[in-house]
C-alpha cells in the first residue's frame, strides 16, 4: 500500500468531497419561515454527511501514521 501523497490520499479526497456535499445539503436548506421537520430534515441529513466527511478524515489520519510508522525494513 502506498502512503498519502501531499494532495491526500484516497481518504483525504474523500473527506473533502463530503465536505462539499455536507455544505451544498446546507445551502438547500430553505431560508425565512419553514416548518421545524423540514429543518430537522434538512438538518439530519447535513449531519449525515459530515459524519461521513468525519470517518473518511479519521482514515487518513489511520493512512498517515501507518505509514510514517513502518520503517526501511517493513517495506
Amino acid at each position: 500500500m502506498t502512503g498519502p501523497t501531499p494532495q491526500g490520499g484516497f481518504h483525504g479526497k474523500q473527506a473533502r468531497a463530503f465536505l462539499n456535499a455536507t455544505q451544498a445539503a446546507l445551502n438547500e436548506a430553505p431560508i425565512g419561515e419553514i416548518r421545524a421537520d423540514v429543518l430537522a430534515a434538512h438538518s439530519a441529513k447535513a449531519q449525515a454527511i459530515a459524519s461521513a466527511a468525519i470517518a473518511h478524515a479519521l482514515l487518513e489520519i489511520g493512512d498517515i501514521l501507518r505509514v510514517s510508522r513502518k520503517g526501511p525494513a517493513d517495506e
